[in-house]
């Protein structure tokens, strides 16, 4: 599994980055999902934050993720966030990630169904 991760690449900026599977090995990614029983790997490529001072004082959290069949065809990619308005206590937040979670879950699952 390092090896595959090592020869992942990440490209683009900010809440705009995404996996590049092109240096990966066909054989050593088909092996990993043949040993995990998957059809896609799921990339979260990046948790970035972007502060807004108006109109409001926002912190956003932005998640950028890509989905990859095991033939290494990038199914779908995107990117969720949540935001809060002041330090928030772990609790709020956890709940907040949750949220965003289920969101990019429910895309993932809708890009499976369509493919």
């Amino acid at each position: 599994m390092n090896t595959l991760v090592t020869e992942v690449k990440v490209n683009g900026e900010n809440e705009d980055t995404y996996a590049d599977l092109s240096n990966v090995n066909k054989e050593e990614f088909s092996k990993i999902l043949n040993e995990a029983d998957a059809d896609y790997v799921l990339f979260l490529n990046k948790h970035y934050l972007k502060w807004q001072d108006t109109p409001l004082r926002t912190l956003f959290h932005f998640v950028s993720y890509s989905l990859y069949d095991r033939n290494q065809h990038e199914v779908t990619k995107g990117n969720n966030y949540f935001t809060c308005m002041n330090l928030e206590k772990g609790a709020k937040l956890s709940k907040a990630s949750r949220k965003s979670s289920s969101k990019i879950a429910s895309e993932v699952i809708k890009s499976i169904n369509k493919d």
